[in-house]
């Protein structure tokens, strides 16, 4: 049996661009209407970026595994560019891995070329994939490599879901260190000592706390993040692959 191969890699289309910008501006809640009139390839790319301030198109990066050129979704750009000119310029920069079937036994299976595939990109990002198996637990690879399973979702043709990474004590200290923060500040500006009032001292200590939270958190991402593939319910490699291509779970081998 193969064990592994090279991952071939294929440039997006701008169609596929126009399906993630889409599904990007659907995440933020537009209406189909305001997709149809602002998201279409004829559509002014000015427009696009003037119609929510709060957006900016560079999330795409992170959130869709999307390569952008400097500057192409700045508000600053003539009202003649177009969405369809800004889709060329991210499909030019964006390659897509290939799923392609491998022969077992004299039978091609698309569900183990997938599997290799997908391993193969981890090994290209640094992962140690020699203990991953179709029943190994995603989690760790998952919040280690997430561009690999953003790219690799990119592949399937909106068959998985979109990833979601996220750390809730990483944000709870996050909060504890702004809330710590805030009321020193206030106390300095208050009395001109921290040290000498009860909100001042409880401030440092929040402070700390929320330090020492956040660094927890990071160095113990793995056991402390949560994943999620929209709302299916992805545990396992085997899991994901027939999500990816459009099977459901079960519980053969991959």
């Amino acid at each position: 049996m193969i064990t592994t191969r090279p991952v071939q890699y294929r440039r997006m289309t701008s169609d596929e661009v126009l399906a993630e910008l889409r599904l990007f501006y659907r995440d933020w809640a537009f209406s189909e209407a305001d997709i149809r009139k602002y998201v279409s390839p004829e559509a002014s790319l000015l427009a696009l970026a003037r119609c929510d301030d709060e957006i900016d198109l560079a999330d795409l990066i992170s959130g869709h595994g999307l390569s952008l050129p400097d500057g192409e979704w700045s508000a600053n750009l003539p009202p003649a560019r177009t969405v369809g000119d800004f889709c060329e310029a991210v499909a030019s920069l964006t390659e897509v891995p290939v799923i392609e079937s491998v022969t077992i036994l004299g039978t091609p299976c698309e569900t183990a070329g997938a599997f290799l595939t997908l391993k193969q990109m981890l090994t290209d990002d640094g992962a140690d994939v020699s203990d991953i198996g179709p029943s190994s637990d995603l989690k760790a690879a998952v919040v280690e490599h997430p561009d690999v399973f953003r790219r690799f979702r990119l592949a399937t043709g909106g068959q998985l879901p979109m990833l979601s990474v996220w750390n809730p004590l990483e944000v709870l200290g996050r909060v504890f260190v702004l809330g710590g923060a805030a009321l020193l500040v206030w106390a300095l500006w208050r009395f001109g000592v921290v040290w000498n009032n009860p909100l001042g001292v409880f401030g440092l200590v929040v402070l700390a706390a929320g330090g020492g939270l956040f660094d927890y958190a990071c160095r113990h991402a793995t056991e402390t993040a949560r994943i999620a593939f929209g709302d299916r319910n992805l545990t396992t490699f085997r899991d994901l692959i027939h999500a990816a291509l459009g099977r459901p779970a079960r519980a053969g081998a991959a």
